[in-house]
């Protein structure tokens, strides 16, 4: 009988290769790595210093017995651009040195590496740059300066362009605005990079002045400051109020005060102003004084004359539009102190003996005079307001009313408004409403006359 054996072998797993430029996986422990990496440079000119491929092992060692070709293509790159120079290069000791390398556009790229049987690498991203080409922009003259609002600067502002490389942008355009007025405001730099503003007029309002500097491709702009003061002083004009009203002999509540300020209406410090008086008699303190750092002047103070009328004050600046400024004020005689007697059928005026049986007492004063009520009679009297034109001015029940009421006094009531205040007795002075008519008490009422 033949006997028949079977033998079983197990399957392994076959190794695949990778693709010979190395971008697929495999069992390749050998590659390449950039040991120089490509760098910023400008179009046109050899990436410096020498991009280095090095052949290593899988423990990143230097293989120096390798003698690949390793080529060299752009990864990464504007459109139309071009990597020149020698592309492929044999290994010496394992390193490859691509001396020429060169590069048509700006841009940014990355270069990548092959080589047969080992696996290929990538370079960092660089730039390349055009040479002369405007990349910074920075002041140098004509900064920080201080002249008067609405005139020029005395140096014009002047920028330096440069390209990436850190030398001279020349022949590019330079765009200068700002505060104020520009002159020549699109000059073109020279061969040094530098390009220089026609002029530059502050604005007409002292502060801070700002002119800026641009240019394509430059990154930031250049900003130039420039201080604007006031000019000579110009005009003088009334600053405080006018108009015043206060007692003959009295001080004016509002010291006068004028301004100076110069073509535009800046306010201008330092101009010596003179008060005097010209109407009314009266005098002044502080007569000569000079504007402050906001251009105001105003007088130490202004008594007015003894005698009730107008009363005026001039203030002068030599050589100023608008100078002298005038100023009024109204002198009016102080406020009257009225005693009004309570007699048994009428009110009396200490004052001007208005008043009677049948007749109403009439006082006139000026506010802030007072007014008393004494009781002289021994009826019971009440002094009670009547319709009038200031509303709640008299307390109510201001009573004389006892067996002896001689002697008892209301007031001094104060009168603070202008108008006219009329009043009665509550029982008397009237014909209908509360209390009782009699015909001989018809003198029982009064009004009071306030005046400003």
């Amino acid at each position: 009988m033949r006997r028949v054996f079977i033998v079983m072998l197990p399957i392994m797993p076959l190794a695949l290769a990778c693709s010979r430029d190395g971008e697929g996986p495999g069992p390749i422990e050998n590659h390449l790595v950039f040991t120089m990496q490509p760098s910023l440079e400008a179009t046109g000119d050899a990436i410096a210093p020498a991009v280095q491929v090095s052949v290593q092992d899988s423990s990143g060692q230097l293989i120096t017995n390798d003698a690949s070709d390793i080529t060299v293509e752009l990864a990464q790159g504007p459109s139309g651009a071009t990597l020149g120079g020698t592309l492929t290069v044999r290994t010496v000791n394992g390193v490859a040195a691509f001396s020429d390398l060169t590069l048509n556009l700006a841009g940014t790229y990355q270069i990548k590496a092959t080589a047969p049987n080992l696996r290929g690498t990538t370079s960092v991203r660089f730039d390349a740059a055009d040479r002369g080409a405007a990349y910074a922009i920075a002041p140098e003259g004509g900064d920080g300066q201080t002249t008067t609002v609405g005139e020029a600067v005395p140096v014009s502002p002047s920028v330096r362009l440069t390209d990436r490389f850190g030398d001279p942008a020349a022949e590019m355009a330079v765009y200068f605005h700002g505060s104020g007025s520009v002159s020549g405001a699109n000059p073109t730099t020279d061969v040094n990079g530098r390009a220089v503003v026609g002029g530059w007029t502050l604005r007409d309002s002292v502060g801070i002045n700002l002119l800026y500097a641009s240019s394509a491709g430059a990154s930031d702009s250049a900003v130039f400051t420039a201080w604007g003061i006031a000019g000579p002083p110009a005009a003088l004009d009334r600053w405080a109020e006018d108009s015043q009203t206060t007692k003959v002999g009295g001080l004016v509540s509002v010291p006068p005060a004028v301004r100076a300020t110069d073509a535009y209406g800046n306010p201008v410090a330092g101009v010596q102003v003179t008060f005097a008086v010209t109407a009314g008699g009266g005098q002044v303190t502080g007569s000569v004084t000079n504007t402050d750092g906001k251009g105001i002047a105003a007088v130490g103070g202004w008594t007015l004359g003894s005698l009730p009328g107008v009363n005026t004050l001039s203030a002068t600046a030599v050589g100023l539009t608008g100078s002298p400024v005038s100023f009024i004020a109204q002198g009016v005689p102080p406020p009257q102190d009225v005693v009004v007697t309570v007699r048994d059928s009428y009110f009396h005026s200490t004052q001007n003996g208005s008043g009677g049986s049948g007749l109403p007492q009439v006082d006139t004063i000026s506010v802030g005079g007072t007014v008393t009520w004494v009781w002289e009679g021994r009826g019971c009297h009440y002094v009670w307001q009547d319709n009038d034109v200031v509303s709640e001015w008299l307390p109510r029940d201001q009573t004389g009313c006892s067996s002896n009421s001689v002697g008892q006094r209301f007031g001094p009531l104060q009168l603070n408004r202008a108008g006219l205040y009329a009043y009665r007795c509550r029982r008397h002075g009237q014909v209908n409403g509360f209390g009782w008519f009699y015909p001989q008490y018809t003198g029982m009422w009064g009004t009071i006359l306030v005046k400003d």
